[in-house]
């Protein structure tokens, strides 16, 4: 999963890329004057999969994780392998 810090991004979410930065949840990839974040691994990709999954069943009565139809594998698939 890549996070993209552009000048439109606020100061704090800044520094909130930067603790995750420091706690080695991601790693970063400088081109020219654009960061490139990426989480560290499958461990932090399964962190944030659950945190996902527990604000959709905040959030609907029927969470988009429990489809059926495949498209919520599709995207999983692509995010940890994004990785």
């Amino acid at each position: 999963m890549r996070l993209r810090r552009s000048l439109s991004v606020r100061f704090c979410h800044i520094q909130h890329l930067a603790k995750l930065k420091h706690g080695r949840l991601v790693t970063t990839r400088r081109e020219g004057t654009s960061i490139f974040y990426r989480i560290c691994g499958e461990h932090v990709a399964l962190l944030v999969e659950n945190l996902l999954q527990h604000t959709e069943h905040e959030l609907f009565m029927d969470p988009p994780h429990h489809d059926t139809s495949g498209a919520a594998l599709t995207l999983k698939r692509e995010l940890l392998n994004d990785n």
